[in-house]
């Protein structure tokens, strides 16, 4: 018996497992408000798949390039 066959005692549960990947505000200005609310929703960010020293390196990276792409005031004239 397959999900669809219907017996008049006995109706088959058919259990499906939906994974909706999306950005965030897409879903908000895209998707149906029923289905946003019948969704259970995990946010997810670049930050939280990372592990602690991989955090560091991204934070010591990030300075280094803010440094590197400013200008530094004392440019003396030759």
């Amino acid at each position: 018996m397959n999900c669809m066959s219907r017996e008049v005692l006995h109706v088959p549960l058919c259990l499906v497992r939906l994974v909706v990947i999306a950005d965030k505000k897409k879903v908000h200005e895209q998707f149906p408000i029923p289905l946003i609310n019948r969704l259970e929703k995990h946010y997810v960010s670049a930050t939280s798949l990372l592990n602690d020293n991989q955090k560091c390196l991204t934070n010591q990276l990030q300075r280094w390039s803010e440094k590197f792409v400013t200008p530094q005031r004392s440019i003396r004239s030759v």
